[in-house]
């Protein structure tokens, strides 16, 4: 079994253990409103990847890793058509059950369980790749390329048509525009 596979397989056990202590009262967001147009000089690292990623009704956006959805609700919410993705079907009946429980429609967004390793989504099918979590545990040979230079970028990703790439962790998100070739 590759390395991969092995840190998938111990993912989808760990995911599934967290998602078996979820409370689901946790997963009301009271007040969305603050993730519509937030100000940059927010401390709160969600509202401030909101403010960072700017617009996104009608793009289509990547939720890479959407564990229990918090970031699929408030994209979709926004107006962004989501592809949420995670290698857990545990969290993601959770992000599922998370829309429901806030009254939000599921209409535009996509439920993907898999791995960053092989998205299946087609080239050019994506305007933004959003993550805002810790996936350096990805390593360099995902669907979404990436890297772990040894400098203060990180890690980041281009899925082939994405625009835009947007992540990093709880104290480092940044957005970065992609040049197509």
């Amino acid at each position: 079994m590759s390395n991969i596979a092995q840190w998938e397989e111990a993912e989808v056990k760990r995911s599934s253990a967290e998602a078996s202590h979820v409370d689901l009262n946790s997963l009301r967001i009271n007040n969305t409103q603050r993730y519509m147009n937030p100000l940059e000089s927010t401390p709160y690292p969600l509202e401030y990847c909101c403010c960072l990623l700017g617009d996104v009704r009608g793009k289509t956006v990547l939720d890479l890793g959407c564990g229990t959805g918090e970031n699929t609700l408030i994209l979709s919410l926004r107006g962004a058509t989501v592809h949420s993705l995670d290698i857990s079907q545990e969290l993601v009946d959770l992000a599922k059950k998370r829309l429901e429980i806030n009254n939000a429609s599921a209409a535009n967004v996509h439920f993907m369980v898999g791995s960053a390793h092989e998205i299946d989504l087609p080239d050019e099918s994506v305007d933004v790749v959003f993550w805002h979590s810790d996936l350096a545990s990805l390593g360099s040979k995902s669907r979404v390329e990436g890297s772990f230079p040894d400098s203060e970028e990180g890690w980041t990703c281009d899925l082939p048509g994405a625009r835009t790439r947007f992540g990093g962790d709880s104290f480092c998100p940044r957005v970065d525009t992609l040049h197509r070739s």
